[in-house]
């Protein structure tokens, strides 16, 4: 059966409008024909599921709605180009040029997302949300009532964006239509942009642009989040690996140091022996600590043979009774090694707070507007009536506030990174109401475990049973380890 929402009609209407959102073909078949001509886009990630994943996880949407801010208000100007699009140098830049861009720019209606009209902030941020569930932003360059000038930007959903090619005859040049199902206007087809003849009323474009990083790599903590608190939180990180790697994550070695009998030259002495085992018990001792993941490089006297088996590993072993507390260390190792990777605690580098807001300046708000900058600079530059014929300008962007924005990501990140969180704690981090939702989240692989539960102290969470693995660990011991085809462990 087919899915569908009724609502009133737009425009105090009275009669029930129903949107479609899945059809079967023998239900409609002129809709079926019509889809049956084309295709989804072949998108890296199901857009539908992006964005589910994306709304129904809070470190995700928590950091994305921050992102958002950051490019919204950020500082938006025009800039005299040195050369015209042709390359040619411009001794200055036309006045005329600045004004018309400015005045359209300025407009409180620029942007139409469904039956909302915004302004160019408003516009900043519904992109580069659309850009953070899905990587992807269509856009519909809209003209005037009578087909000659550019008006505005309407947003388009990406979900239900399909394509279809035009391969025309031969040696003709084939073009790309897109198709959707719009829940306000119908069925709309869509040219690629600059392709609609001056005057058309009918015939709509299409402009699009691609952040393919954010949703893919922006899984928990960026790359670019360092610790900026005082040596104190460094060396807090610095002992809680030291111990994790000694409790828990320390592989058992069996290391066989013994006169090589093959060995033709001079006999090695029993003080030889005795300096290669100490040299290797002194590096298992620091290895289990602040050594953790370092490799051993050594010579020794020719007439020694050394052998080490490991014999296995603790993160696996079945004999821990404590599960999820395991887990819970686990997944807080990880973040922590990562801290390690950066340098901050053994590498002797700790940024400074004006060098990490650059860094997010650098490596996060401007690739994120950077789509948006090139959307409506193309905008400007394309001759009318497609664009507006701004040859001159450039759109710009500034961030003067990075700092302060960082800081409201790592209180986030912080609040956040309790291992257990039900729905609601998390909406209520994120400045949300509540709705009663008693799912369990972990957000270090934003996983829902409905399966935990939780007291009041974390730590002392139990596991239910589960059923016998192949190896016949008990069920009441079970590891969990994240699923392979969750996304990574996020960095802290």
């Amino acid at each position: 059966m087919a899915k569908s929402v009724q609502g009133m009609a737009v425009g105090g209407g009275s009669e029930l409008l129903e949107l479609r959102l899945a059809f079967e073909p023998a239900e409609d078949p002129q809709t079926a024909d019509t889809y049956a001509k084309g295709t989804y886009i072949p998108w890296l990630l199901d857009p539908l599921q992006t964005i589910e994943f994306y709304s129904g996880n809070p470190w995700l949407a928590g950091i994305g709605k921050l992102i958002a801010d950051g490019v919204s208000g950020g500082i938006w100007s025009l800039k005299a180009r040195e050369y015209d699009l042709t390359g040619q140098p411009l001794d200055s830049a036309s006045s005329d040029e600045f004004a018309r861009a400015m005045a359209w720019l300025s407009r409180e209606d620029i942007c139409q997302d469904g039956v909302s009209l915004y302004g160019l902030k408003q516009f900043l941020r519904t992109a580069i949300t659309h850009l953070e569930q899905t990587g992807n932003l269509f856009i519909v360059p809209t003209r005037d009532l009578a087909g000659r000038n550019l008006w505005r930007m309407a947003v388009m959903l990406p979900q239900y964006v399909r394509y279809i090619v035009d391969r025309g005859l031969a040696g003709e040049e084939r073009s790309i239509q897109l198709y959707q199902l719009d829940p306000f206007f119908g069925a709309q087809y869509f040219v690629e942009y600059g392709k609609r003849p001056r005057g058309d009323r009918k015939t709509r474009e299409f402009v699009h642009v691609r952040l393919p990083s954010t949703l893919s790599s922006v899984y928990g903590l960026p790359p670019w989040l360092e610790a900026r608190d005082a040596v104190a939180l460094d060396n807090a990180h610095r002992n809680y690996v030291k111990s994790f790697f000694s409790n828990h994550a320390a592989p058992r070695w069996m290391v066989d140091i013994t006169q090589d009998p093959a060995w033709t030259g001079p006999e090695a002495s029993q003080d030889n022996l005795e300096a290669v085992y100490g040299h290797i018990k002194n590096y298992l001792a620091a290895n289990r600590g602040d050594m953790a993941g370092r490799n051993l490089i050594t010579q020794y006297p020719g007439g020694i043979k050394v052998v080490v088996t490991p014999l296995d590993h603790k993160l696996d072993d079945p004999t821990f009774a404590t599960t999820t507390k395991n887990i819970r260390d686990q997944i807080m190792a990880v973040r922590h090694v990562s801290l390690i990777d950066l340098g901050l605690p053994e590498g002797g580098y700790r940024a400074t707070a004006e060098t990490q807001s650059n860094n997010f300046r650098a490596q996060v708000l401007e690739p994120a507007a950077s789509p948006l900058i090139a959307l409506i600079n193309r905008l400007l530059h394309t001759p009318q009536p497609s664009g507006l014929g701004i040859t001159q300008w450039d759109f710009h962007i500034e961030f003067r506030d990075a700092a302060a924005l960082l800081q409201r990501i790592e209180t986030l990140v912080k609040s956040t990174g309790v291992p257990f969180m039900t729905q609601d704690e998390a909406r209520a981090e994120m400045g949300l109401e509540g709705m009663d939702l008693d799912d369990i989240y972990i957000p270090a692989n934003m996983v829902a475990v409905d399966q935990v539960d939780i007291g009041e102290d974390s730590l002392e969470a139990t596991t239910p049973d589960l059923e016998p693995t192949a190896d016949k660990t008990p069920a009441d011991e079970t590891v969990l380890q994240p699923d392979g085809n969750q996304p990574p462990l996020p960095k802290a």
